[in-house]
């Protein structure tokens, strides 16, 4: 007998999906948060959310935690329209910066998107690790 043949595939309709930690099924009901952070160095929450030149983007999905990407921002500029530098965001929940002005605040919260200052200068993995950390028991 073939085993190739006779091997099971995971349905991606079926009640668990896998992620790509092993043995760790994600189920539909868990809350998936897209969290973008502000950065000039690539590494920390050090910019600005009107001068990042690149956003990080980490996915929280239930406990788990994983960075999914960079959104590089072409925009940057000062004096560059708020509602189009947020519009880059449009799928982000939350995003981590070191200052942001009333204007992009406002535009953010239009889109559904929060703004968190709490972890300016830290290392964005460290950020994001303690924000799962402080909304572990909203899940």
């Amino acid at each position: 007998m073939n085993t190739l043949a006779t091997a099971r595939i995971p349905n991606p309709m079926s009640a668990n999906l896998w992620s790509l930690a092993p043995h760790q099924p994600v189920h539909h009901d868990a809350r998936r948060v897209l969290i973008a952070v502000a950065t000039a160095d690539g590494a920390r929450v050090d910019c600005d959310f009107e001068d990042a030149a690149a956003f990080l983007l980490y996915e929280k999905h239930g406990l788990h935690t994983c960075f999914v990407g960079r959104q590089p921002c072409p925009v940057a500029s000062a004096g560059s329209d708020p509602l189009r530098r947020s519009l880059l965001l449009a799928d982000c929940d939350l995003v981590l910066c070191s200052t942001v002005t009333d204007t992009c605040k406002q535009t953010l919260s239009e889109l559904g998107i929060d703004c968190n200052l709490a972890y300016a200068g830290a290392m964005a993995g460290d950020a994001v690790s303690a924000f799962q950390r402080e909304t572990a028991a909203d899940v």
